[in-house]
């Protein structure tokens, strides 16, 4: 029977680079709201992160701008945080059951953008179903057919509906969630050309991500693509662009097939020539060396995440601003 639109839809939420760097960023924020005085999320926390997080899952994600367009209020947000709650297993409830922790606080986001999206697609059911009714109805009292027969009519008409859209729901990630992205985190500029200006249309910014604690300076044709010091941007690094897993032809084909780039505002494909590690007071950080056509990126951090990459491997990077 497979999956039902709401699975599809928190798998599809679950795999989505944009909504867990979202989801990502919002729990920091809220630490830092609260000046890190709990170990996680409190629930009088959760409606105002939910409201932050739908601003911006509304400008990057098209399944929350096509099927949330508005935040999902305190009743599902306090269902959901219950949901969360309850699955905790006996060892789990001996900590203070109302702060979420970073995977609970996921959880959470999961649960209740799912419960949004599910529950205005039957709220569209709703309102597509009475107008199709009316008009078989319609016909009915000209026809005057028997009773059954328009009851009949009308099942089959909402079910059309139903399947209709919550199919939409089941398909609509179906493609993206095959993109295997190497890394993806939200980072903040910190400066701008540390080592002075080089070049007139480049900038090295150097930034800092808020999920991995990873730095980065990053060679951007600023004269297309500005930065500036205090900006966040959200930055992926794959290996394809292509949203079903394919091994990228190395070649730009112009045309109406969809791809990972829409997604973002500057993209730029390069080689990765060199991968190195470096200790210092007992911690060893790994830093990867990427060319994009003479741009220049530089990533350090935990040398778990380089270990996802490999020496001569082609990649693209992809940016868009938070």
């Amino acid at each position: 029977m497979g999956l039902s639109a709401s699975k599809r839809v928190e798998l599809a939420l679950h795999n989505s680079p944009e909504f867990n760097a979202a989801s990502d960023s919002i729990y920091t924020q809220c630490l830092s709201q609260a000046q890190h005085a709990f170990p996680g999320v409190k629930p009088y926390q959760l409606f105002s992160a939910t409201v932050y997080l739908h601003q911006t899952l509304f400008r990057s994600l098209p399944l929350i701008s096509k099927r949330v367009p508005h935040p999902p209020n305190r009743d599902q947000v306090d269902r959901a945080y219950k949901t969360v709650i309850a699955r905790r297993s006996v060892q789990q409830d001996i900590r203070d059951e109302s702060v979420l922790d970073e995977v609970e606080f996921k959880a959470f986001a999961v649960e209740v953008f799912t419960n949004a999206v599910v529950s205005n697609a039957g709220n569209e059911v709703l309102k597509l179903v009475p107008l199709g009714v009316a008009g078989i109805a319609g016909v009915g009292l000209i026809l005057k057919p028997a009773k059954e027969v328009i009851g009949a009519a009308v099942g089959a008409y909402a079910l059309g509906v139903a399947t209709s859209i919550y199919l939409s729901l089941a398909v609509y990630f179906a493609a993206a969630r095959m993109v295997e992205t190497l890394f993806e985190d939200i980072f903040r500029v910190e400066e701008l050309d540390p080592d002075g200006k080089k070049f007139d249309k480049v900038t090295r910014i150097k930034a800092k991500s808020e999920q991995f604690d990873m730095l980065m300076f990053l060679d951007i044709n600023t004269d297309i693509y500005p930065m500036h010091v205090g900006e966040k941007f959200m930055m992926v690094l794959a290996s394809t662009l292509n949203l079903d897993g394919t091994p990228d032809t190395g070649y730009y084909t112009q045309g109406n097939r969809k791809s990972l780039a829409d997604k973002f505002d500057y993209v730029m494909q390069g080689k990765l020539y060199r991968i190195s590690e470096e200790s210092s007071n007992k911690q060893v950080k790994a830093d990867i060396y990427v060319s994009f056509g003479g741009l220049l990126m530089m990533l350090k951090g935990d040398p778990s995440i380089a270990a996802r990459f490999e020496l001569d491997q082609r990649l693209f990077i992809l940016l868009r601003k938070v």
